[in-house]
């Protein structure tokens, strides 16, 4: 699972748009493009106007945990890219003649 965190991006129509990573965010903000709109989900609104930009299709799950309440935000394109990664294991390979080592008898040497 993925670590990934994302800020909700709406325009100054409160249009909402695909969101960005943190630090596109913060670059907008900084430059005074952008402004905070809430907090929590952390959402910033664009000072322009955005016109004929496709948006992604997404999803806000909410978690109620028993300690703390997390919102997820699912993305159909990370959904089908994990589907579609290798597992990890079958990346690695043994050597030729590679016993594991229960088959190893030490009392013989």
């Amino acid at each position: 699972m993925s670590n990934q965190n994302f800020v909700l991006v709406v325009d100054n129509n409160r249009k909402p748009l695909t969101p960005c990573n943190p630090a596109i965010a913060r670059k907008l903000l900084s430059a005074g493009k952008a402004s905070v709109l809430r907090r929590f989900p952390f959402t910033i609104v664009l000072h322009k106007e955005v016109n004929e930009t496709p948006v992604e299709q997404c999803q806000i799950k909410i978690d109620p945990g028993s300690k703390t309440t997390g919102v997820v935000l699912e993305r159909r394109t990370y959904r089908r890219s994990r589907r579609n990664r290798q597992p990890r294991f079958k990346n690695r390979t043994r050597p030729l003649g590679w016993l594991p080592p229960s088959l190893y008898n030490d009392d013989l040497g």
